[in-house]
């Protein structure tokens, strides 16, 4: 069973290769994926951090967050160095919504994993039940 700890040091090892803040790939994680470290997990089997603009011939946006996202891996290994063409970004913002909700299981957020959240100061915008209107 995979820990906290395990899915911290994965994206510090991500943000670290690409000269960012685990909070930068923290947001731009669907927050349906978000509030569980085990679906964040699930999350980064199938994704890589994407550059826009390629590091080859843009090393200065190499640690730029609005230059980064997230997408799957074969299809941003397949492209290589090239820049992303538009349809391309809003093929993997559509991709990305789509995995999350494959991944979701619709269940509470994890306290543990909220506080490391927090701790990196990341929306934590997740509906507790006592939270949801439905309880009211």
């Amino acid at each position: 069973m995979v820990t906290v700890d395990d899915v911290i040091d994965r994206l510090e090892t991500r943000a670290y290769k690409h000269g960012l803040e685990v909070s930068d790939l923290l947001e731009k994680i669907p927050s349906d994926v978000r509030d569980c470290h085990e679906e964040v997990n699930e999350w980064l089997d199938m994704k890589d951090v994407s550059h826009k603009m390629p590091v080859s011939t843009h090393p200065h946006l190499q640690s730029d967050p609005d230059n980064v996202m997230w997408e799957d891996s074969d299809v941003n290994r397949a492209r290589g160095a090239q820049p992303m063409t538009e349809t391309e970004i809003l093929t993997a913002q559509l991709d990305n919504e789509l995995d999350a909700r494959k991944i979701d299981d619709n269940s509470l957020p994890d306290a543990d994993w909220v506080d490391v959240l927090i701790d990196y100061d990341v929306d934590t915008d997740f509906d507790f039940p006592e939270q949801s209107p439905m309880f009211w």
